[in-house]
């Protein structure tokens, strides 16, 4: 189950059994695209995260939220790229939602309709070495 750190910590007691994904960022629709691109940035760091499972709650991986298209893209593409690092190196997967979001005419100046999926597709991709 995804979720928010806080809702993990107060419920995972209860229902010891399940599969928890901590989502690492979040933001409110309180400022709309139209007054300012989104952003969600990083609510807590991967040690916080990483106690809980000391704890015994049963914490599998990450989220993180991405918002392509948003002036705030390289900071949210920044923040995830090190949370991934750390996670998969803690033995945790990491589950990314990515969403194609900002000002329209922002978007709409930097990729026509049609070409916004390979963009962002290309984003899912990262070699190994």
């Amino acid at each position: 189950m995804a979720g928010q750190r806080g809702l993990i910590a107060r419920y995972a007691a209860d229902y010891p059994d399940i599969n928890y994904l901590v989502k690492m960022n979040s933001k409110t629709n309180l400022v709309k695209t139209s007054q300012d691109d989104p952003y969600s940035g990083q609510l807590h760091d991967l040690e916080a995260v990483l106690a809980m499972r000391e704890a015994g709650v049963n914490i599998v991986g990450l989220g993180y939220t991405l918002y392509l298209g948003s002036e705030y893209e390289s900071t949210m593409l920044s923040e995830a790229g090190q949370l991934i690092a750390e996670a998969h190196a803690q033995g945790l997967i990491v589950v990314l939602w990515i969403y194609p979001r900002g000002r329209p005419s922002a978007i709409a100046r930097r990729l026509p309709r049609p070409s916004r999926a390979p963009q962002a597709s290309r984003c899912a991709w990262a070699p190994t070495s």
